[in-house]
């Protein structure tokens, strides 16, 4: 309502979205060896708000002026675990943790441009940031200034976000009673509780656009390992070059970051596709990385092992715009696993291949994705597939999905076995201006148990 109201000058080309998404979850934490489950449930809420074109200009081609609006609202509740059932003097029993509810920040992002030149961004709140030093969420503020559309210049500021490690398996013992302190909680009524350390982080970065297509890209950020700012900082710097363009026939991506702390290039990407004409082309990529357990790295999730990939595609089509797509590319990896001594050597080598396909045929859309691999590090193998077709001239699209998977990490026993998921959806567009996507999913493994989520989003564009 406040939109209108805070829009200088004419406003009749502005528009406005309102969308709506409620994320409802049910899933097991499994203990070690099957020890202990517990069953858990939250809901989350996403709220944003969008204003475009507000200074009523976007498509004044003498004086262009651009003004858009975002601010987003979460709010994310957890309903614990339920405690019947339970015996609360059997010391291999514990309370889980208590309901709770969290508000994430308000997220806000402001867009402007008046004359040719420059043009700006400002964001405030919770910020996800992808850029050549890696990826980083945060609470803080962000600007950004685009001059000549050639030159770009970013900074931003504030504290990182570090996952809640709540109710983590991992902390508990294989009585079921956490090791560590528990915050004056006893110790057979309360998991460990520990609370996420918030680290303040600053990012600056430099771009300049390539004539003819492309970009290259420094970065720079700094994260101290404290809020008191005491212990060592992490700094990274980051390079990024990308080389595209309409008509050219080799296109190359290249991302590398080099950490000031250790001296040592920890991240590195590099891929070159090469499309001689026709609907056929060739890629090589390579890969190293040397994960520091940095919660602004995303590759400290997924994969801890120091390791090189590389690796070579062939494609076959134009990825999203032809009939059939068809790609299918061969790894040779190498893991650092050093730090093992129970591995009996130093390195792990493995080999895996891979196939995707995308099929449109009218209003049927098909994709296939299988991989397989082993080697030193074990056996991966899945296959999952995903079908959607639209009915009543694209107003409505029901799709489906299934995938089954299975892994044989020697490292981390706990790990093998079969994963199995499937998902249905819905979307329904019954007037331009308003839509809605229905959805759930259910997956199932060794180490998170069962899990079934469910997703609703509504669209409203005024």
């Amino acid at each position: 309502m406040l939109l209108p109201a805070a829009a200088p000058g004419p406003c009749e080309a502005a528009g406005f979205a309102i969308t709506s998404e409620t994320i409802g979850q049910a899933y097991e934490v499994r203990g070690r060896d099957g020890l202990f489950e517990i069953p858990r449930n939250r809901i989350t809420q996403i709220l944003f708000l969008f204003g475009t074109d507000l200074a009523g200009g976007a498509f004044d081609a003498m004086h262009p002026k651009k003004l858009d609006l975002v601010l987003g609202l979460s709010l994310d509740h957890d309903f614990g675990a339920p405690s019947s059932g339970l015996d609360h003097d059997d010391p291999a029993h514990f309370l889980p943790l208590m309901e709770r509810t969290e508000v994430g920040i308000l997220t806000g992002r402001l867009e402007g441009r008046f004359g040719l030149d420059p043009a700006f961004t400002l964001g405030a709140g919770r910020l996800f940031i992808m850029e050549p030093a890696g990826f980083v969420a945060m609470d803080g503020v962000d600007l950004g200034l685009l001059v000549g559309g050639v030159i770009s210049l970013g900074v931003a500021a504030g504290l990182e976000l570090i996952p809640d490690l709540r109710l983590s398996v991992v902390d508990f013992g294989a009585d079921g009673i956490a090791r560590d302190d528990r915050h004056g909680w006893p110790a057979d009524l309360h998991p460990e509780i520990e609370e996420p350390r918030h680290r303040p982080v600053i990012l600056a970065s430099l771009g300049i656009g390539i004539p003819g297509g492309g970009s290259l890209t420094i970065s720079y950020r700094r994260t101290w390992a404290d809020v008191d700012f005491r212990e060592i900082a992490i700094d990274r710097l980051g390079l990024g070059l990308e080389v595209s363009g309409w008509g050219m026939p080799i296109h190359v991506k290249i991302r590398s970051v080099f950490d000031l702390a250790w001296l040592r290039v920890s991240e590195l990407e590099a891929e070159v596709e090469i499309r001689p004409g026709g609907p056929f082309g060739v890629g090589l990529t390579y890969g190293h990385w040397l994960p520091l357990f940095d919660a602004g790295s995303v590759f400290n999730v997924f994969d801890t092992d120091p390791h090189d990939e590389v690796g070579a595609y062939v494609t076959l089509g134009k990825p999203g715009k032809g009939r059939l797509d068809l790609t299918a590319g061969a790894t040779i990896r190498i893991t650092d696993v050093s730090g093992y001594p129970e591995a009996g050597e130093s390195a792990l080598s493995d080999a895996s291949g891979w196939v995707a396909t995308a099929l449109r045929a009218g209003p049927l859309a098909l994709s296939w994705t299988t991989r397989g691999g082993g080697g030193g590090s074990g056996a991966l193998v899945g296959t999952s597939i995903r079908a959607e077709i639209s009915l009543l001239g694209g107003r409505l699209a029901p799709g489906a999905g299934l995938g089954l998977w299975f892994w044989d990490d020697p490292l981390r026993r706990s790990h093998h076995g079969l994963t199995g998921g499937g998902v249905l959806s819905l979307a329904w567009r019954p007037v331009p201006r308003f839509s809605a996507i229905v959805a759930m999913d259910v997956y199932s493994n060794a180490v998170s148990g069962t899990s079934l989520s469910g997703i609703a989003r509504l669209e409203v564009r005024l």
